[in-house]
């Protein structure tokens, strides 16, 4: 079975640019690229779900999710993964085959509340 047949995920990858407008106040308010890739998205490993009610109920919820080795994915990307929202969780981590860059993994969060 090939790495490529375990993606069966379409999920929209987007990724602030360096260019865009500024506000008032010159600070600048960068536009997005978004892309559609092939991942694979699983629940986090372990009991890594969790509710804090502070003034109202917030609600985290934990993805461990594998691209291909070009995947565009940063640190800052936004996915859109069945309609939810997940926000990568640090930089995606290099998986590496014998002398090639195999694939990468990274962990993404969904806040909702």
């Amino acid at each position: 079975m090939s790495f490529d047949s375990l993606l069966i995920h379409d999920v929209t990858v987007t990724n602030p640019t360096a260019s865009g407008s500024t506000d008032r106040y010159g600070n600048l308010l960068a536009s997005t690229t978004s892309v559609v890739e092939r991942m694979r998205v699983q629940p986090g490993v372990g009991n890594n779900n969790s509710e804090e009610i502070i003034d109202r109920d917030t609600r985290i919820t934990n993805f461990r999710i594998f691209a291909r080795s070009d995947s565009t994915v940063t640190g800052l990307s936004q996915l859109t993964w069945l309609g939810r929202t997940l926000r990568v969780d640090g930089e995606p981590e290099p998986f590496y085959g014998r002398d090639t860059l195999h694939h990468l993994e990274f962990n993404a969060e969904e806040i909702r509340g």
